[in-house]
């Protein structure tokens, strides 16, 4: 039996849903929340990044793990990169659908690359359909 689809906030780790992206360097990760992909078949991210001033310019990226990490926000061994979602370069709303993750949990892994402002911020949201 599918059900869905059904929604979810992606969170950050202090469970906001309005995430900072302020690095440029190419190097520095944030981190969304993770959740679980119990069941889930059928997966998409939809969201924008928002600036005061300046443009966005950020790598979007699905990485997963068997368990929760270690601690929520911050680079855990355990995990691997699953796929790269998409370089988002405008603060137009934009929808990617994901392959789904052999693993049980995964996140979300933001990168802010070269012209990136300090101000970005993400909010989305992950949709999915279910099947049991």
């Amino acid at each position: 039996m599918i059900f869905g689809p059904l929604s979810q906030d992606v969170l950050n780790s202090a469970e906001s849903t309005s995430i900072a992206i302020a690095a440029s360097d190419g190097t520095t990760k944030v981190y969304s929340k993770s959740f679980s992909l119990a069941y889930a078949r059928d997966m998409a991210l939809k969201g924008a990044f928002t600036v005061t001033t300046g443009s966005v310019n950020v790598k979007v990226q699905l990485q997963i793990g068997l368990a929760v990490p270690t601690t929520e926000g911050a680079a855990d061994a355990s995990w691997v990169m699953h796929s790269t979602l998409k370089t988002v370069t405008d603060e137009n709303s934009f929808a990617v659908p994901m392959a789904p993750a052999p693993l049980a949990f995964a996140r979300y892994v933001f990168t802010g690359l070269t012209g990136n402002h300090a101000s970005n911020t993400f909010r989305g949201y992950y949709t999915r359909q279910e099947e049991m």
